[in-house]
């Protein structure tokens, strides 16, 4: 498996701690399963006070225990059924070009 860092999982706790600061909103949802951003959920949790929320995109047996260790408010698992409907279709194409989805997405 090859794996890159884009610096996708910086940017969101990057922002989810920034917005937490200027209490821009009461409760934070988090898409993901990347313990990465367990301690940026941590603090926003137990140290700011907020409620957060995790939705795991990812099969159940491949759930971050890691990240439940910031103690979320609520934990949901996302059906596969829920998580294909969501998908935007295979190719898009607006006024700049196409855009189409990776294979294995």
């Amino acid at each position: 498996m090859r794996t890159e860092e884009k610096g996708s999982d910086v940017n969101l706790a990057t922002h989810l701690l920034a917005d937490a600061f200027r209490d821009d909103a009461d409760a934070f949802v988090i898409v993901s399963n990347d313990s990465d951003l367990t301690e940026p959920m941590r603090i926003v949790r137990h140290e700011l006070g907020k409620v957060v929320g995790i939705l795991n995109p990812h099969p159940a047996r491949k759930r971050s225990h890691a990240l439940l260790s910031c103690k979320p408010n609520f934990f949901k698992q996302i059906r596969p059924g829920v998580l294909a409907a969501s998908q935007f279709p295979p190719t898009l194409t607006d006024a700049v070009g196409t855009i189409r989805k990776p294979r294995g997405w």
